[in-house]
């Protein structure tokens, strides 16, 4: 037997249908991997929320901490560079524009992923 998640929600409204309780299912699992989802791509958006700071700040790489969040967030930011006119120097107060579209992409890519897996039956 397959597990399912009910929400429960009171319609209001001036229609016919007002008062009336409408059930929504949706399935254990895709609910269960929304979530793994949602996490790891919650993690994805901290690092980067983080370098994004760091740059901001002018953060030296000359920290060991400060380093490995830049090689850590590298790959993930690198699709991104070349979209503006600026270079990836560390170490300058800088706003780093291809950090923020990637953080962008990121969340859209997560949500609708996640959406995908919750239809799941």
């Amino acid at each position: 037997m397959t597990e399912e998640i009910i929400t429960r929600r009171r319609v209001v409204g001036g229609d016919d249908t007002a008062g009336e309780t409408v059930v929504a299912r949706r399935g254990l699992l895709g609910y269960s991997m929304a979530q793994i989802v949602y996490f790891i791509f919650g993690l994805i958006e901290a690092l980067l929320a983080l370098r994004f700071v760091l740059v901001l700040l002018g953060a030296s790489t000359a920290s060991t901490f400060v380093s490995f969040v830049y090689n850590l967030s590298a790959p993930l930011v690198a699709p991104f560079f070349g979209m503006f006119a600026t270079s990836p120097a560390f170490g300058a107060s800088r706003i780093e524009l291809e950090t923020l579209i990637a953080l962008i992409v990121y969340a859209i890519v997560s949500y609708l992923i996640a959406r995908l897996l919750e239809a799941v039956p």
